[in-house]
């Protein structure tokens, strides 16, 4: 049985969903203008797009566990950072499913084939690049959206744990 301070509160939950939510629309509709200005297409800008999403995952977080840390203990805050990428990571595995399936069905085929132009050109021995352009095969928008999901997850996972420590009851 955990002790009572750690458990999280509804309040914090409901944040955490409202946030969660925010953080799958915001990601959304940032990866729909990327796809739009053709950036995807463009392997800088996809090291871009990766910082970009990472830091609004992060600000949804702090902003999630702002809004309830008076009232909830570190476990609480926690929990909260784990709920917050459970259901924005949902949203963003489902969205990202949608949009590179129906909206974009060209965006994998597109960026897979700049990646490897962008592979072949890099100054690695044939055997490397034959492994990078490989693994461009196993890209899918299944395998793009997990990755979006599992990454949303461990980032909420990571900012929860160092927010709850600085943003929680005391």
């Amino acid at each position: 049985m955990m002790p009572a301070e750690f458990l999280a509160t509804e309040e914090l939950m409901g944040s955490a969903i409202k946030w969660g939510i925010t953080l799958a629309l915001a990601v959304s509709v940032f990866s729909a203008i990327w796809v739009l200005a053709g950036m995807h297409t463009n392997m800088p800008a996809a090291m871009g797009y990766l910082g970009v999403v990472i830091l609004l995952n992060i600000v949804a977080v702090i902003l999630a566990l702002r809004e309830s840390a008076a009232q909830n203990g570190y476990g609480g805050q926690l929990a909260a950072g784990v709920v917050l990428g459970v259901v924005g990571g949902g949203g963003i595995f489902l969205t990202s499913f949608i949009m590179l399936t129906f909206v974009f069905p060209g965006a994998i085929p597109d960026q897979v084939a700049a990646f490897k132009v962008a592979y072949e050109a890099m100054p690695v021995t044939e055997a490397q690049k034959e492994l990078l352009v490989a693994s461009l095969d196993t890209v899918t928008p299944v395998s793009s959206a997990f990755q979006g999901a599992i990454g949303t997850l461990f980032t909420s996972l990571i900012a929860g744990a160092i927010t709850g420590a600085f943003l929680r009851k005391r």
